[in-house]
């Protein structure tokens, strides 16, 4: 088969495959990007790609290398670390400093406890 006679039968391929396509956007299978490669030692790209209906930025674009991907360290999984009970009650908090917003922040100094606290910021709620 001449150069010619193979553009003429890809170019053919194409127009099949877009009869076929499952919709407009479908990515261009492999087999016919590779064939559409194979023509470029025969042909410039510019005949090529208006021969194929397609354009030169995608012949240029699946000459490129496939990017390898980077295999991604695998996480730890989280383990869980049981404490033991606490045997009496926690000592309550002496300081308590909250931004509430970007200029406005409460500082409190004393024991504070925690039904205190929880009242604090029920208060705080909207």
């Amino acid at each position: 088969m001449t150069p010619d006679e193979r553009l003429i039968q890809i170019s053919q391929d194409f127009d099949q495959w877009r009869l076929t396509r499952p919709h407009r956007n479908a990515e261009t299978p492999p087999a016919l990007r590779q064939a559409a490669l194979s023509l470029l030692p025969e042909f410039p790209v510019p005949r090529v790609a208006k021969s194929l209906g397609i354009s030169a930025n995608s012949l240029y674009l699946w000459r490129k290398p496939a990017p390898q991907a980077k295999s991604k360290p695998k996480a730890k999984p989280a383990t869980f670390v049981q404490l033991p009970a606490a045997s009496s009650p926690a000592e309550p908090a002496r300081s308590l400093s909250l931004q509430i917003a970007q200029d406005l922040q409460l500082t409190l100094h004393g024991e504070l406890s925690a039904q205190y606290l929880a009242q604090l910021i029920a208060g705080l709620r909207p």
